[in-house]
């Protein structure tokens, strides 16, 4: 019976954790390949294991064991039912600043229902085997580690091994046969544990009937809320830095599956009596990330970044589970207590994927998190010192805020080069970690002193006068920033007022505002870069009489609106309203109302909208730019060979698509390579490297543009603008498709 019980239960949480990701990939060319796509099935993932949860509470304890299992094999029916009738989900009906309802929707139909059979498993066969006379019936959590184990296996199997082996339709009916064995299985095991009632109801002590009062449900909410905030704000950086993919969706919920696993599969008496600290350590460490972050206006490296993101999970899930397992009741309470643990992941995901991109218009939620944090720990203090710690250390806290704002104003000193900036630098960051520190003692002081740092970190940065604009979505942080700098080119020297579109740490366009060169297009594309000089051989080619109609996918600052003529059709095509308003907003950017040729914007995913533009029969276009980003994370959709045959029915005979490529962290241009190959076409690629010197004075950034045409013209053209024929990649990759696609090869390692 354990055998059973445990694969079963095992088999259920591997289910589980691998139909997230790959369920999220599905959506993903949908709703336009951002980090929110997976925060969002991450929030739905919870809110459906909290409505399974409470399911095999309400099942166990209100109905016989007859109905109990009449009821869930129905339920296990239908799921199989459900999965084999709703297969793809569909496309909002244009752009949207907030499309969760959307989206949750859509996962609604897609695996609502399966998700709940298989969620309410664990606590239901659990409670089953409870209910049975096996000997290890007084002690089922060995079954929440095995779950755990599942869990894990799941959810590395996929990037590992299954996305990698099959695409996507076979992945699901594969998934599908899966359902399939695991209801069969759960039905065996829930008659077997009918069978195995005890013949007399075990008399109930007084020891084994422990109350569980309000006070300590709640610390279980909380003690699960934490580490879920914690889960889902780092998924969201590290997918908004690098790129949305499974594999960095799963690095961090294994991390936080792992740290479940030990906390439930061992004795946690020593972790919660000195794991606090650290915590705490690891808790200063990305504290200090965050100061140095904002006042020297650049963060650590990236894989510094990256390591201290995932430590500060891995010891924050660590310890509020390992309070949550020495906190756990006995088997009488087995089901109420999952359910309350599902409350708080609940809430956290609540929190971070709806709420705090309504109320906040930065990441502050990521501050709040850490305070959080740090309210984990307990209270070793009593009396007076308790009160006096809690009072006092906010109040040091304050006054070493104070201290180093009086040295940046009346002592006229900032961060920067020489002895005073690096005095005033080591009180910024040694001071509030050193009363972090002093703090560890009591919960409530540390969150406290934390609350006092970081929120003087939010007041300055919703004070810097140099970020004239602000929006949030659902799709990324923007920021419009003004500053004066000193511009050098073949046509000028001088200082200029300059504005710059933020998208999380990428820069998504330049203008200067001021002086005679306010049209000419910056950054990526710059009139000197490789895109200025196509459109100038083109123009030589074709005459400057001669209309061109251009598809923009990624709308930015507009820049690229620059190189239209009188007579040229520009149609950007910007899933982001908020990015749409920030270019079109004249006092902030100026490309579009300057422009010569008639521009228009249209909400909603590139792809998608190119394919009802097919639908409608709207003209083709001559040129087709793909360059839409978020935060360097080009959406796998638009680099596939679907993608790419897309593009080609949308243009004229004779045209050209060009696509950005640039990306700090993944090497595109094997994939566009091949794709090219696959299409039938010839691809030209021009990499713009300049020093770092020359590039700050003229606003010109490295960029990697590529060009496919077979057009004899265009061709000349692209190598008379710098462009390369590639005949061969000394490292070829598999052209990606909708079905297959594979993010680790072309990590750069660099």
């Amino acid at each position: 019976m354990v055998a059973l019980f445990t694969f079963t239960v095992f088999l259920s949480a591997a289910l589980l954790f691998a139909v997230q990701p790959m369920v999220a990939k599905t959506l993903l060319p949908i709703f336009g390949g951002g980090s929110g796509v997976w925060t969002t099935c991450m929030l739905f993932y919870q809110c459906v294991l909290l409505l399974g949860y409470l399911y095999a509470h309400l099942l166990l304890t209100r109905l016989t064991r007859r109905w109990q299992i009449a009821t869930h094999t129905l339920v296990l029916a239908g799921a199989i039912i459900a999965g084999v009738m709703f297969e793809a989900p569909t496309a909002p009906p244009g752009g949207s600043a907030f499309p969760v309802p959307w989206l949750l929707g859509q996962l609604l139909l897609v695996s609502g229902l399966p998700f709940f059979a298989i969620a309410s498993a664990g606590p239901l066969l659990q409670g089953w085997f409870a209910r049975t006379d096996h000997p290890r019936a007084h002690d089922p959590y060995f079954l929440y580690a095995a779950s755990n184990a599942g869990s894990l296996i799941g959810l590395l199997a996929y990037p590992l091994v299954i996305e990698r082996s099959f695409g996507l339709s076979a992945q699901r009916s594969n998934w599908l046969m899966g359902l399939a064995v695991f209801s069969v299985l759960s039905v065996f095991a829930a008659l077997q544990s009918k069978r195995s009632v005890p013949s007399e109801p075990a008399k109930v002590s007084v020891a084994t009937d422990e109350r569980v009062g309000w006070k300590r449900r709640g610390l279980w909410v909380f003690l699960a809320f934490v580490p879920s905030c914690m889960l889902l704000g780092v998924t969201s950086y590290i997918t908004t830095d690098i790129a949305a993919f499974p594999l960095l969706w799963v690095i961090p919920l294994a991390i936080y599956l792992l740290t479940m696993i030990i906390a439930f599969s061992f004795g946690m008496t020593g972790v919660v009596r000195w794991g606090g600290r650290p915590m705490l350590l690891v808790l200063m460490a990305a504290m200090v990330l965050l100061i140095l972050s904002e006042d020297q206006h650049a963060g650590a490296p990236l894989v510094w970044n990256l390591g201290i993101q995932l430590l500060l999970l891995g010891a924050v899930g660590m310890y509020a589970h390992a309070r949550l397992a020495t906190l756990k009741p006995n088997a009488s309470h087995l089901t109420e207590y999952y359910l309350m643990l599902s409350v708080g992941g609940a809430l956290g995901g609540v929190f971070i994927a709806v709420v705090a991109p309504l109320l906040f218009v930065g990441p502050f939620e990521y501050h709040l998190a850490l305070v959080a944090a740090a309210a984990t720990l307990p209270t070793l203090t009593e009396g007076k010192k308790r009160g006096r710690l809690r009072i006092l250390m906010p109040i040091l806290a304050l006054a070493c805020i104070l201290g180093v704002e009086l040295a940046r104003g009346v002592l006229k000193m900032d961060t920067g080069e020489g002895f005073g900036a690096g005095l005033l630098l080591a009180a910024i960051v040694v001071g509030p970690a050193v009363l972090t520190y002093m703090s560890w003692r009591d919960g409530v002081a540390c969150a406290s002193v934390l609350a006092v740092l970081l929120g003087s970190l939010i007041v300055r940065d919703l004070g810097d006068p140099t970020i004239i604009h602000r929006a949030r979505t659902f799709y990324g942080i923007h920021e419009v920033i003004e500053t004066k700098t000193r511009f050098k080119d073949r046509q000028s020297d001088a200082v200029s007022t300059l504005h710059t579109l933020m998208h999380g740490t990428t820069t998504h366009g330049v203008q200067l505002m001021d002086g005679p060169l306010v049209i000419l297009p910056l950054t990526y594309y710059h009139y000197d870069g490789p895109i200025g000089r196509l459109f100038v051989q083109m123009e030589d080619a074709e005459g400057s009489d001669q209309p061109r109609r251009v598809g923009l996918v990624g709308l930015g600052s507009g820049a690229m609106a620059a190189y239209g003529r009188p007579g040229d059709e520009f149609i950007f095509f910007e899933i982001d309203p908020a990015v749409a308003r920030i270019a079109a907003d004249p006092s902030l950017f100026t490309y579009l109302n300057d422009s010569a040729a008639d521009v228009q914007i249209r909400l909603g995913d590139g792809r998608v909208e190119l394919e009802r533009s097919v639908l409608a029969g709207e003209p083709g276009f001559d040129l087709l730019v793909i360059d839409a980003f978020s935060s360097d994370a080009i959406p796998v959709h638009l680099l596939t060979v679907e993608a790419m045959s897309l593009y080609q029915q949308r243009l004229n005979p004779g045209g050209v698509i060009l696509m950005h490529i640039t990306n700090r962290h993944l090497d595109l241009l094997p994939i566009c390579f091949a794709i090219g190959q696959r299409a039938g076409v010839r691809t030209m690629v021009c990499e713009d490297f300049l020093g770092r010197e020359r590039a700050a004075d003229s606003k010109r950034y490295d960029s990697i543009w590529v060009a496919m045409t077979n057009d004899e013209a265009h061709i000349r053209e692209s190598i008379n603008a710098g462009f390369v024929e590639i005949i061969s990649i000394p490292s070829p990759k598999p052209a990606w498709t909708d079905q297959s696609s594979n993010i680790l090869d072309i990590l750069r390692t660099e």
